[in-house]
């Protein structure tokens, strides 16, 4: 039971992290801090609509439309991931105009 724990915090450690140096567009440590989120918890949507942010920040619309996605596969009910993949392909359909 400890070890479970010890990888929650760890887990939601990476995740706080991975937020953080997101708004501070610190990009590699963010990428880095996501990836090690998503081995300490491969089922979980979160990292999944944080490399999605990482993504689209970056320009990469495709692989943050896939993040997102992925996110939405693990947890439907995940509103930010939802949020994330509307505004997302909004976006696209707008500047497609």
């Amino acid at each position: 039971m400890l070890y479970k724990e010890s990888n929650l915090i760890l887990f939601n450690s990476y995740i706080e992290n991975a937020i953080e140096t997101l708004k501070n567009k610190e990009f590699d440590k963010a990428k880095g801090y996501i990836l090690s989120a998503m081995i300490e918890n491969h089922n979980s949507p979160k990292p999944h609509n944080l490399l999605g942010i990482y993504y689209e920040m970056n320009g990469c619309f495709d692989l943050a439309r896939k993040h997102y996605r992925a996110s939405i596969s693990l947890d439907q009910a995940l509103e930010s991931a939802n949020n994330n993949l509307e505004r997302i392909c909004n976006f696209k359909y707008i500047c497609s105009e």
